[in-house]
């Protein structure tokens, strides 16, 4: 039915009536708004609304408690379970060597005072001693027995008592023979945890009998090399090496390659990602053309026509199926591209975006040191709790006696659990090794998308705000002094709020990463606990499969073995793969947590939903990233690698002298350079990727929940590349977003 002319004229005349109203806030403010909104304020009760909607300001709530609850309780069990493992057990033993008598070194009686194991025989007979040799010792004063480190049950007596007039006396050919005596020569050593290494530049003494022995290094005995300085020449060489351009190496492998990359994620932002990108696209093309049709070229025009034939009809056919299947490839490249074109344009100013949110906050970039600082402290008690767990035992008498001079340590192969197997103690350390160290992960994930939310939503900061200022003032008619209130303009924040406060109001800098810390460590903590867990316990399930094929390999024989170790294999395949899914997931799913303020599963649902429904775009994004994260490690790395070089070569002292003077060669410097640049690039570069994916879930859901979107806004010029995407394509309201959006709030 048509509107009635009535209602026109009544609309009409309520249009002024209707407009009064919805400025005093009546009709068109929400119920919340208006008891949240002071009498006569309307305007701050909308505003107060936007600031709801605002992920950078809105009111959050603890998440998922009951996960980091469960956590805490697990490293309870672990450090109630490393007690009692530290109380029955002997790590010592563990770690300790065991001489030619199956007598543990400085531990079992009979040898207690003797702590370090010195190797014997080529067959690694190892003998305790009191300490390690220092020098190498030998004098003609002494028989060759008391010349020597002898196992004694093995030297006949005739060997033990002799004169210097007996050919006994020089018997060290009898002792030593070849490496595989009973006795080894008294060699300088060094200890290295309980086990007496031999210096590599020790001599074997000049002794009767063996002269082709004398004065030969162990490094030539090992190497081969006429010279007997190969580990000098090579090994030494290369930390002397190390050692002089110490602080160059540093310098460049941390410093230098930090500013490429940081000039990498700036020729980003200025476009140099399109060009990227299309290069890389067509270069792919291109491959996959030629090589199907080189393929089918050589088949068709090459092998086909031979005389005399070569090759058989079977591997002509293979020729040319090899090249469909490469051309197939190649068409079905370019239909994808075409699908994602679009997406592909707004997948590169997401990074463009991304790296000027680097770049603001380059503190960013040294969060995962700390993350590895965490993961090293974690690991110092569990590492002792497991020797622990793997060390138990009790001392018991032998055949001399049961006293303590006697006594040696028997293994029990026991839990320090009554009632639970060793295995099963042995699986919940594990447990608890990848819960920790997926939950750093997690903590550190969430950490850099709560930071970078913040950016995105962030205001261009004022350079000046006022202020209202009291002042006293002298009345120039009665000269009495009276108060006035007067605006005064001071700066809008000072270098100390800039840098640790943090305020996505008044400035878009470092600042804005200890304000996420906080928020994330304070709310969504739990989130990280719950979404490592899931990782943790199918990392677990792993390693039980993985302990399942080695007892299946080592104790299991055909054919029943080939089976079970196909459908073991099998499983780790798929596990793999869930792993994996879950980790893309999670990681969406930390943004979501940091973007509304969700808990994991409902972040985990909304993470899968939003994947769904912008498929193509984060395909697009996938695509971007990889082609920027390889080139940029080939970029830094290289550039680091050759400024260094370049460096070094180049530039000389106060004395005269460049490095290259002063070193025996560059080479090993500029590839210590290059492998931490390697390091610092892929640091960079992970939170490069992650600022990107973030700035994809912050686009998506200013496009779901705001219009205009907050990207158009004035305030946000940091945005601008987004802005101009969006500009170009126009916005377009979905009328149907709310039943096809499960996720948008």
């Amino acid at each position: 039915m048509g509107k009635g002319r009535g209602d026109d004229e009544k609309k009409e005349e309520g249009g002024e009536e209707g407009g009064e109203e919805k400025k005093k806030g009546g009709c068109c403010l929400c119920q919340k708004c208006q008891n949240a909104a002071p009498k006569g304020d309307p305007d701050a009760a909308m505003e107060g609304d936007e600031e709801k909607d605002n992920p950078a300001t809105k009111p959050r709530s603890h998440t998922d408690l009951l996960a980091l609850i469960l956590y805490g309780f697990t490293m309870f069990v672990m450090t109630s379970i490393g007690g009692q493992a530290i109380a029955t057990g002997n790590a010592r033993a563990l770690i300790s060597p065991v001489d030619y008598e199956g007598n543990i070194c400085g531990v079992d009686g009979p040898v207690l005072n003797k702590p370090y194991g010195y190797l014997l025989t080529k067959n690694l007979d190892i003998i305790c001693l009191k300490e390690c040799p220092k020098k190498t010792r030998f004098t003609t004063d002494k028989q060759a027995y008391d010349n020597m480190i002898c196992m004694d049950e093995s030297v006949d007596d005739g060997l033990k008592n002799t004169d210097e007039y007996s050919a006994d006396w020089y018997g060290f050919q009898a002792l030593f023979n070849e490496g595989e005596g009973p006795c080894n020569f008294e060699i300088a050593s060094y200890a290295v945890g309980y086990y007496c290494v031999i210096n590599p530049d020790a001599k074997f003494p000049n002794v009767p009998g063996l002269s082709e022995y004398a004065n030969t290094t162990v490094t030539k005995l090992i190497t081969g090399d006429p010279d007997g300085d190969s580990a000098k020449g090579m090994f030494l060489k290369l930390m002397q090496d190390l050692f002089v351009t110490r602080n160059h190496i540093f310098g460049f492998g941390f410093f230098i390659a930090l500013c490429v990359a940081f000039f990498y994620s700036w020729l980003m932002t200025m476009g140099l990602i399109t060009l990227l990108v299309w290069s890389c696209i067509i270069a792919t093309e291109g491959l996959l053309m030629s090589l199907g049709a080189y393929m089918y070229y050589t088949a068709t025009q090459v092998w086909a026509l031979e005389d005399p034939v070569i090759h058989d009809e079977d591997e002509i056919k293979g020729m040319l199926y090899c090249g469909y299947f490469f051309m197939t490839l190649a068409f079905l490249f370019i239909c994808f591209i075409i699908c994602i074109i679009s997406k592909i344009q707004l997948a590169c100013k997401l990074v463009m975006v991304a790296g000027r949110a680097v770049r603001d906050i380059p503190i960013t970039i040294f969060w995962p040191m700390l993350q590895v600082a965490a993961l090293m402290i974690f690991l110092v008690p569990w590492m002792y709790y497991m020797c622990y767990t793997q060390a138990q035992g009790h001392f018991e008498g032998n055949k001399y006696g049961n006293t303590s001079a006697t006594q040696v340590w028997v293994w029990d192969y026991t839990s320090p659990v009554e009632g639970v197997d060793s295995n099963q103690i042995q699986v919940f350390m594990m447990f608890c090794y990848f819960w920790t160290s997926e939950f750093i992960a997690a903590i550190g994930q969430l950490v850099l998308a709560m930071t970078f939310v913040l950016w995105y939503f962030a205001e261009n900061p004022p350079a000046e705000t006022t202020k209202m200022v009291t002042k006293k003032v002298k009345d120039p008619e009665t000269g009495e002094e009276k108060e006035v209130t007067e605006e005064e303009t001071v700066k809008a924040r000072n270098c100390c709020h800039r840098l640790i406060c943090g305020d996505p109001k008044a400035y878009r800098g470092n600042g804005l990463f200890f304000m996420a810390l906080k928020k994330s460590v304070w709310y969504h903590v739990g989130s990280a606990a719950a979404g490592s867990l899931i990782i943790a316990i199918v990392k677990t399930i792993r390693y039980v499969i993985a302990k399942i094929q080695y007892h299946c390999e080592k104790n299991m024989v055909d054919p029943y073995k080939k089976v079970v170790m196909v459908v073991l294999t099998a499983i780790q395949c798929c596990l793999w793969c869930l792993e994996k899914c879950m980790k893309f997931i999670n990681k969406h799913a930390y943004i979501i947590t940091a973007v509304k303020g969700k808990s994991f599963c409902a972040a985990a649902c909304d993470s899968f939903w939003l994947i769904v429904r912008n498929i193509r775009l984060i395909a697009a994004l996938t695509m971007v990233q990889e082609f920027s994260i390889i080139i940029g490690k080939m970029l830094i790395v290289m550039a680091t690698g050759t400024l260094s070089y370049m460096y070094m070569q180049s530039v000389t002292n106060a004395a005269g002298l460049t490095m290259a003077d002063q070193t025996n060669s560059l080479i090993g410097p500029t590839l210590f350079v290059m492998i931490l640049a390697y390091f610092m690039a892929d640091m960079f570069l992970n939170t490069y990727s992650m600022a990107m994916d973030v700035m994809m879930h912050c686009y998506l859901s200013d496009k779901e929940a705001n219009s205009p979107m907050w990207a158009l806004n004035d305030k946000a010029t940091h945005l601008k590349p987004l802005a101009k995407v969006i500009g170009d394509n126009g916005p377009k309201d979905d009328p149907k977003k709310d039943t096809e959006n499960p996720s948008a709030e």
